[in-house]
């Protein structure tokens, strides 16, 4: 047996490294590293010369069931009518985040929503639709949806901030400038994640960003630390197309009148297509263009369905801030496929899925990061500040 130093330290064999390296490749997932390719990096016992060493081949990354599979969630409203918890997870729903609010008003349904989701075992988040009102701070807002939510469970997705081109309550002047949006922003995620200890969500997409910011004394750097929230995007690629529609007249003759459809304004009884007809004409008309605007969305939420696996955003509706998203609602409609499935004649649900699979969005219910944001962002607005000129 070979002597060792004092202190238990020493020399050691070829076997006992390639040994120590196997167990290390073994632990980190990844093959051992040789000082020198092919060979030992310490001779052996018998002989001075580098020991020859075959190369441990690079061992597999472990990979778990649904790592990378997008997670299918939905977001709600008090207009719509929502399944049970079960029928919701039958569906292969895994995440539900309901409005908890809309400028300084709740949502009639949140209170009795918002646990019950939990109830049922799904991942729950909230969003809060924002509206800038005059003489009113975001922490105004902020404390709504702090007093709504009360606290954060293990598993809670942080409440969203919902930013939308209706950002404005009626009655109210939108701020003159970017650093006014900026500062009122600001005020309502530092409420937000400083009471609830969580990283909110910031909701929107490029045209609603922009449509408020992009004012003049809009500076990039300082709307930049907004990147550091994650991002959920929407985008939809819905496309509506014109129909035939055929009823009787008052003589009993049937009329066919084609309407077109708009993906995002449902018909109303007050457009031109349907007041230009006599008054029972004009019902029955508009009762039809109803069912075909709910069959058309229906239609085109199928399709978007069945590819949510592989779309994304495109990348001009990324807001700059931003490098890339953590959920993306692709659909403004539910999938008439679901109907079986336990979803009703609900055709305005909207559908998301998550970029990475369950673990991502784990992550993002875990994420915490109050301190250090809010102490950066604090040292960059101190650095920013005109230094005061010292008169002698």
């Amino acid at each position: 047996m070979r002597r060792r130093r004092a202190g238990g330290f020493g020399l050691v064999t070829a076997r006992e490294r390639r040994a120590a390296d196997r167990f290390w490749a073994e632990l980190l997932g990844r093959p051992n590293r040789p000082a020198v390719a092919g060979v030992a990096a310490v001779p052996s016992e018998a002989s001075p010369q580098p020991v020859p060493v075959m190369p441990i081949p690079p061992r597999p990354r472990r990979t778990y069931p649904g790592a990378l599979t997008r997670l299918d969630g939905i977001d709600v409203y008090q207009e719509n009518t929502v399944p049970a918890g079960d029928r919701i997870r039958g569906a292969g729903i895994g995440f539900v985040i309901h409005r908890c609010s809309i400028g300084r008003n709740l949502d009639t349904q949140f209170a009795a929503r918002y646990p019950a989701t939990r109830a049922s075992g799904l991942i729950r988040g909230s969003f809060h639709y924002y509206l800038h009102k005059n003489g009113d701070g975001g922490d105004v807002q902020g404390e709504r949806v702090v007093t709504a939510v009360r606290r954060l469970g293990p598993g809670d997705l942080a409440p969203s901030l919902d930013f939308e081109e209706a950002a404005v309550a009626a009655g109210s002047a939108e701020p003159a400038t970017a650093e006014a949006w900026r500062a009122e922003l600001e005020a309502f995620l530092d409420t937000v994640e400083t009471r609830l200890g969580r990283t909110p969500l910031i909701y929107t997409r490029r045209s609603a960003w922009e449509s408020h910011l992009a004012k003049g004394d809009f500076r990039a750097e300082r709307f930049a630390h907004f990147g550091d929230y994650p991002l959920w995007v929407l985008y939809y690629d819905v496309r509506f197309h014109s129909q035939p529609l055929t009823v009787k007249d008052t003589s009993g003759a049937d009329k066919t009148v084609t309407v077109s459809f708009n993906a995002d304004a449902p018909p109303q009884r007050s457009d031109a297509v349907f007041a230009a007809e006599a008054n029972a004409v004009g019902d029955a008309l508009f009762a039809l263009a109803k069912i075909e605007y709910r069959r058309q969305a229906w239609e085109a939420a199928d399709r978007l369905y069945g590819q949510r696996q592989r779309i994304n955003p495109p990348a001009g509706n990324i807001p700059r801030p931003w490098a890339t998203w953590a959920i993306f609602q692709y659909s403004q409609f539910t999938p008439g496929a679901l109907r079986t499935q336990g979803f009703p004649n609900d055709y305005k649900i909207d559908f998301n899925v998550t970029r990475g699979g369950v673990y991502a969005l784990r992550g993002l219910a875990d994420l915490v990061d109050a301190a250090g944001r809010l102490g950066a962002r604090l040292a960059f607005d101190l650095a920013d500040e005109p230094r005061a000129r010292v008169v002698g």
